[in-house]
């Protein structure tokens, strides 16, 4: 199970004594990102699961916060909802580098994509040549649901959701959904008062991105956010009072960070 979470946590100095908005910059998992046109082409495949060529549900992006672990730590991969039994197919042609069988996370890797909680073909051996939307690397476990598609290697750990590069196609057209908006005093449980913002504070975001209709299950409403950011304006919003480099951008998936990293972009409850 993945655990939501307040997020992410970006720091700010009121300048002087102005009145400021709080404008916040979101995107969704970026099939339809904007301001995409300057990433150069890279990698594309289809889905490892049929319709090979069509878009499917996202049911866990790209580092979402998850507490399965102690500490916590980002998701590596996504997950693509695939029946229990059902076959899990090969998205590059490649070699076969590792079949693990063992327990929940199972998995098969070819060169740089791990397909997890699968359980291999047993006709598999480490060193097969294996043939994009032929070759079946094995079925979905029972009572997973879904098979999880980590692209890179351990420690370099890419999006696969980004344009020109990884799944494709992918469509989507539901935007994220800004729940609310917090001001704490920095490092600190403590809200500020209703139009109060001064010192250094900690702006907290509950984003749920959505990647299906409203009601479809909660694993596809509530996806992790590929970028967030915020920038500051003017009463009027006729000026930006400050802006984070990169056009307000906070955090930005394309890669994943440290886990060690985690509990700073997303906000980490503290007691009292």
């Amino acid at each position: 199970m993945k655990t939501y979470r307040s997020a992410p946590k970006g720091i700010f100095r009121k300048p002087g004594s102005s009145i400021i908005l709080i404008c916040l910059v979101t995107f969704a998992i970026p099939g339809f990102m904007s301001g995409s046109a300057n990433l150069k082409a890279a990698d594309q495949f289809p889905w490892p699961v049929p319709p090979f060529n069509q878009s499917h549900y996202i049911t866990g992006n790209f580092c979402e916060y998850r507490s399965t672990t102690n500490p916590a730590h980002f998701h590596n991969g996504i997950d693509i909802p695939n029946p229990d039994g059902a076959p899990v197919y090969a998205v590059k042609n490649g070699t076969v580098d590792v079949i693990d069988p063992v327990g929940d996370a199972a998995y098969v890797r070819v060169d740089d994509i791990a397909y997890v909680h699968v359980l291999p073909n047993p006709a598999l051996n480490v060193g097969d040549p294996v043939t994009a939307g032929v070759t079946i690397l094995g079925t979905t476990i029972s009572g997973q649901g879904h098979v999880h598609l980590t692209y890179g290697y351990v420690g370099g750990e890419k999006n696969c959701l980004l344009p020109n590069s990884g799944l494709t196609p992918f469509v989507d057209v539901w935007p994220p959904i800004i729940r609310y908006v917090k001001f704490l005093r920095n490092n600190t449980s403590d809200e500020l008062p209703v139009g109060v913002v001064s010192g250094k504070v900690d702006i907290v975001v509950k984003v749920d991105e959505q990647n299906g209709p409203p009601n479809y299950s909660t694993s596809v409403l509530n996806n992790g956010t590929y970028r967030i950011g915020y920038r500051i304006l003017s009463a009027d919003s006729s000026t930006i009072v400050y802006e984070p480099p990169v056009n307000g951008t906070r955090f930005s998936f394309d890669t994943k960070p440290a886990n060690s990293y985690v509990d700073i972009v997303y906000y980490k409850l503290r007691p009292g």
